[in-house]
Order: structure tokens, then sequence, then C-alpha cells
């Protein structure tokens, strides 16, 4: 489910992949599975942005930040399901700020925090619809 089934000779139910092993997330090595840490290619930065903002609407209502180690860390987060790394993080915020005005990376007592002005969800549907409206139709 979350690993490519490589080449294969025939189409069936058994051999399709999910839309999981898009991301690789795992990898092989050897004969063992590990977890591919760091930049996603399937993975676009408004989207994961997004998603941020979703945690953030569900973890800490009515705030206007988030710490970038809760999204990176925190059981649930979009760090520890997407395996991404804070480098990966910040410049994913940093490319979705240059057109999405209410959306930023704060640093705040040496803290990064990523930075929003508005309703949460608001602002999680405008980059999905502006990602999926540019790229997709």
């Amino acid at each position: 489910m979350y690993l490519s089934q490589g080449n294969v000779t025939s189409l069936n139910e058994d051999n399709l992949d999910s839309p999981f092993a898009e991301l690789n997330l795992l990898g092989r090595v050897g004969t063992n599975l590990a977890f591919n840490i760091g930049q996603k290619p399937n993975l676009p930065p408004e989207i994961l942005v997004a998603v941020c903002l979703d945690y953030a609407g569900m973890v800490s209502p009515n705030t206007q930040t988030i710490a970038l180690n809760r999204l990176l860390y925190e059981v649930g987060s979009p760090g520890m399901a997407f395996k991404i790394t804070a480098s990966v993080l910040c410049d994913a915020i940093i490319q979705v700020s240059r057109q999405q005005k209410n959306v930023d990376l704060a640093d705040s007592a040496s803290i990064l925090q990523l930075s929003f002005k508005g309703k949460v969800e608001k602002l999680r549907d405008e980059l999905i619809l502006s990602y999926y409206s540019s790229n997709h139709g």
C-alpha cells in the first residue's frame, strides 16, 4: 500500500499502486523497509502548507501561529505523516508565502513558526483551490 510495486507484467487489482506509494514514504534497504525522510517531489508546497493549516486549526484553534516543531514532530502532525524535514517545510512555507500574503514563516524568539492571518479553513481551501485550478484544469 505504501510501497510502489515496481515493474509489473499484468494489470490486476493486487498490483495497482496506492496513491500513498506516489509519496515515496517507504523504500527498500536491502531486504528491509525504511522511511524516506525529506523532500517529496509528489507533494506540492501548496498542499503541504494546506495540510499544515488544517492541522493548526485542529490542534490550536483561535491562534494565528503554530511552531514548526509541532508541525514536524507531534503525533499525527504533517511532518510525521509525510516524513519531511524542517528545511522541506520551511521551503514550502516560503514558496507559498510568495503567492499567498496571509501565510508566512515567522521567527519569534528564535522559534520558527507558520504564521497566518484569517480563518485557517478559508486559507486552506484557497491554497487547495489555487493549486488544483492552476495545475489541473
